[in-house]
């Protein structure tokens, strides 16, 4: 409760945000025990990037509320990497795939947002990935990495990222 009600606009290094959501699954884990895998792909020399905080967590916890819909053994995975001057993150999860409906109401509130540069009413539904859209958008602007995608069967990942070193962070 302390991380996510502290300072919710700052930058954190990215190790920060992995014990957060590392937090965030052993709970998880405890409630689902063997029903639920998680596994963690992050390279060590991601640590010590600065990410929007609160970017990582709700995307995992996305993963485990559709994941859950469908039956178990329900397997999120959360991914990382650099390229260059950039930094990605990948979660992925063989659960509910995103509805056209959904994927369409996410992109147009998104879409919303770049044109108008206000945020829409936030509902329940979706909010979460709106509010990392928006976290996203808020530091890199239009360099900010931000894909979704829905496998024709089962599951789904998100994709994020962005500049390594923010030009007014230098």
């Amino acid at each position: 409760l302390s991380y996510i009600s502290s300072e919710a606009l700052n930058l954190v290094r990215f190790e920060e945000e992995m014990v957060h959501t590392k937090s965030y699954m052993a709970l998880i884990k405890v409630r689902y025990m063997e029903d639920i895998q998680f596994d963690i792909d992050i390279p060590a020399e991601m640590e010590e990037i600065y990410i929007p905080k609160l970017v990582i967590q709700p995307l995992v916890e996305n993963s485990v509320k559709y994941a859950t819909n469908t039956s178990p053994i329900w397997k999120i995975c959360l991914s990382g990497w650099t390229e260059g001057n950039r930094w990605f993150a990948q979660v992925e999860d063989n659960g509910k795939v995103f509805s056209e409906e959904v994927l369409e109401e996410i992109w147009k509130q998104i879409h919303f947002v770049e044109e108008t540069g206000t945020i829409p009413e936030l509902s329940l539904n979706g909010m979460g990935i709106l509010n990392i859209y928006l976290r996203m958008h808020f530091y890199y602007k239009d360099q900010a990495v931000f894909e979704i995608e829905s496998y024709p069967d089962q599951g789904a990942k998100i994709i994020i990222g962005g500049l390594i070193k923010i030009p007014d962070m230098a």
